[in-house]
């Protein structure tokens, strides 16, 4: 909800801009740690690209964005529950299972288990070379995820190499289609490889090649856990951690202007007047692009940032969410499946797409689409009985060069991918909803303006955009050029999606900054040699 505006000036320790996962992620760090903190946030609630909304009837509560936290169980933030989001905050995950379907029209399902061997069983129902060469591929990057968890605590290339993290380098500078069609003969294994994966954006880019092998060793070890009561339950439970910390959270609230004076960022100024003093930093959320407008027209940025004015922002998200009387089942080779996720194309199909959307035209029925029903292990996101469904695909945000084109196009589009969803299903025809809503690339900025394109991933993760090289070359620390001021959400490393990585190694750049061990707060995981330090993956498997 929107809190009253306040008048004159409020001064606190740090003033943080926006109140996504990362940024909440940070400020319950610095609270912590004994500093006083305001997080001011433009929409009437905390979220981001981790919001729950109301979007079709009452009492169907959708995630706007981001559904699944596998990878928050790997950080010791969220996972490892050094916030007390769980123990202190009521926060919940289940782990639906199976972890994944892949449907093609008039084909079997294929079942990715919560279990490396159950999944090969699978596949190996219609190929033998394929089961043994997804148990390789799982077994083969198992070792090397500890490292991209060691890699992801840190800024980049703050750690020395060794064989793990150089295995994974030559990994990921391949890209993921082509490590996919190498190593599965048969099409109905890439597109289970590739299909869910590809929600991070086109696979077909160098800096991918690691991801099928991230996903399937998650899927089938963690699952794609979900929290009890929509995806807003994990930064509701961040603002009171932030709260009961002594700090402040204030919804409603639209930054126009990183106040900097003599050289150092030392405040902000909200379009309702209110003024923010910072005595020691401020810390933004907001979109990178940004930036320089916050900074306003007297601030000048070092020219590695012109850099900015070519951000790849990646995919734009089309979405059609549905109302529905019960969950539609999938016909399975053991009987009706019900899963959370289930995507339906093909891995050619997936290729055509990007390739259309980088033309800015739309693609066919062969196009990749991921059917989100978190409803099917979490009732208490609809009215008793009911279930919902989110239907996402990626899409050109300019469709035939103008993004004005999505008003004509718009609910023709979003018929022919619940069409596709009904050719697969029992139980349900399009038509049959209680009540739809659409959401095309323009629809979604307009949201949120944090969404530049109608995407939500903070930009493309592409080798420029990666690494040292995220938001920009020399500034991955975290540290803008202007003294005091700070930088995190999926714009910095790690990138998009729900790790939480961006929001603690933000908090620890500002905490040693300012002479405050982050010890007291987090542990460094710079040592971390396997996953089992920490957190034994059986109890990831049962979050």
């Amino acid at each position: 909800m929107t809190e009253p505006l306040h008048t004159g000036t409020t001064r606190s320790d740090v003033v943080v801009i926006g109140a996504g996962h990362n940024t909440l992620i940070a400020a319950a760090y610095l609270t912590r740690a004994g500093l006083s903190v305001t997080v001011l946030e433009e929409q009437d609630e905390p979220g981001g690209g981790t919001s729950t909304r109301e979007v079709t009837l009452p009492g169907f509560h959708d995630d706007l964005a981001s559904t699944f936290h596998m990878y928050a169980q790997l950080n010791p933030a969220v996972g490892g529950d050094e916030l007390g989001l769980v123990a202190e905050h009521g926060l919940r995950y289940v782990a639906p299972d199976p972890a994944l379907v892949s449907l093609q029209d008039g084909a079997e399902p294929v079942v990715m288990e919560r279990s490396v061997e159950a999944t090969a069983d699978a596949i190996g129902r219609y190929s033998a070379a394929d089961a043994q060469a997804f148990r390789e591929m799982v077994a083969s990057y198992e070792p090397l995820l500890a490292e991209r968890v060691r890699r992801s605590a840190v800024p980049p290339g703050t750690l020395p190499d060794n064989d793990a993290s150089r295995r994974l380098d030559a990994l990921a500078a391949r890209d993921g289609y082509s490590v996919v069609h190498e190593t599965f003969a048969d099409d109905r294994t890439r597109a289970l490889l590739l299909g869910f994966a590809a929600a991070i954006g086109d696979l077909s880019r160098p800096g991918s090649g690691f991801v099928p092998a991230e996903f399937a060793l998650l899927l089938t070890r963690i699952s794609g856990v979900t929290p009890i009561g929509g995806s807003a339950a994990l930064p509701r439970a961040l603002a009171e951690a932030v709260r009961s910390g002594g700090g402040q959270v204030l919804c409603g609230r639209r930054v126009d202007r990183i106040v900097v004076e003599n050289g150092r960022a030392t405040g902000v100024l909200t379009t309702g007047g209110e003024r923010f003093d910072a005595a020691k930093a401020v810390l933004s959320g907001a979109h990178v692009t940004q930036l320089a407008a916050l900074l306003g027209p007297d601030v000048a940025l070092p020219a590695e940032f012109d850099a900015l004015r070519r951000w790849n922002n990646g995919g734009s998200v089309f979405q059609v969410h549905l109302a529905l009387r019960d969950a539609p089942a999938f016909p399975g080779p053991g009987g009706p499946l019900r899963p959370v996720t289930a995507t339906i194309g093909t891995a050619g199909g997936l290729a055509a797409q990007w390739r259309d959307i980088a033309a800015g035209t739309l693609s066919g029925d062969d196009r990749m689409t991921v059917a989100l029903a978190p409803s099917v292990v979490d009732p208490s996101r609809t009215p008793e009985g009911r279930a919902s469904v989110r239907l996402f695909t990626y899409a050109p945000y300019r469709l035939n060069g103008d993004p004005a084109r999505w008003d004509a196009e718009k609910e023709q589009y979003a018929e022919q991918l619940v069409a596709a969803y009904a050719r697969n299903v029992t139980g349900f025809a399009s038509g049959d909803e209680l009540a739809r809503s659409v959401h095309t690339p323009v629809d979604l900025a307009t949201m949120n303006r944090h969404f530049v394109d109608g995407g939500y991933m903070g930009g493309a993760m592409v080798p420029d955009q990666l690494g040292v090289n995220r938001p920009v070359k020399g500034w991955s620390s975290y540290r803008m050029p202007v003294p005091g001021l700070y930088q995190t959400g999926a714009c910095t490393h790690t990138g998009g999606g729900v790790s939480g990585w961006p929001g603690r190694n933000a908090a620890r750049a500002l905490l040693e900054d300012l002479g405050i061990d982050p010890g007291k707060v987090m542990r460094d995981l710079k040592d971390l040699k396997d996953l089992k330090d920490l957190k034994d993956l059986k109890d990831l498997q049962n979050p």
